[in-house]
């Protein structure tokens, strides 16, 4: 339903936030309200080819836990399936970004788009120098990169910086889902540390506002065809 509602102006979004608005309860009004102020578009993570579905959908689910608005999935070999027995619904509350690749040249438009976003790219390479997290800046938006299970990063994956977690056992790595939750949260540590606000803005609250009463609402297509044919 995103589709139909992205040409409209700030106010009609916020006129078709008020048509929604008797249809949700006031319990979840305040929930909602509670986790979209805590909620940040300056970190986002890009899973390139899992193929575990516990996994993707461990991730997914330490993703929303953790705050971040989207994910971007790249799908080269292995098709996205999330676990729904994993990830407990938290697909619902994120935006899920599919890159298909076809051809190298696929990894380059999601990088194009990711930098026309603002995004520094950051990849998780163990065998290459890194820094910790909290060593970049901070005040720019990051796109983490994690790979498979097995290989992890293709060659095609290419960053600005590295970037290793902190280890003090035997084992080489993390299991990929327990990385991206400690990346995340060693990233809001670093922030709250250096007094970094990042929290989304004013627009990007009205969208996800919008997004999320449209997922709870019964009838919300219904409703929103009636709005749109009232403009």
């Amino acid at each position: 339903m995103l589709e139909k509602i992205e040409n409209l102006s700030y106010q009609q979004k916020e006129s078709l936030l008020d048509k929604f608005s008797p249809f949700i309860t006031d319990a979840r009004k305040k929930k909602i309200l509670e986790v979209i102020n805590l909620r940040t578009s300056a970190l986002t993570v890009v899973l390139e080819d899992l193929y575990q579905p516990h996994n993707i959908g461990a991730c997914l689910r330490s993703c929303e836990l953790l705050g971040l608005t989207k994910v971007h999935i790249v799908e080269n070999r292995n098709p996205y399936k999330d676990n729904a027995a994993v990830s407990l619904g938290s697909a619902k509350w994120l935006e899920i970004i599919k890159h298909k690749i076809a051809k190298p040249a696929d990894y380059q438009l999601m990088f194009k788009k990711l930098i026309h976003d603002n995004y520094t790219i950051v990849t998780t390479n163990l065998n290459q120098p890194s820094v910790e997290i909290g060593k970049l800046d901070l005040r720019k938006k990051i796109a983490v990169c994690f790979g498979s299970e097995e290989l992890g990063l293709s060659p095609h994956i290419k960053g600005d910086y590295n970037i290793k977690l902190p280890s003090f056992g035997f084992t080489q790595s993390y299991n990929v889902s327990v990385a991206v939750a400690l990346t995340i949260f060693a990233w809001r540590e670093a922030i709250k540390q250096q007094n970094i606000t990042l929290n989304i803005s004013k627009h990007e609250k009205i969208d996800l506002m919008l997004d999320w009463y449209m997922k709870i609402a019964p009838a919300s297509e219904q409703l929103l065809n009636q709005f749109l044919t009232s403009i």
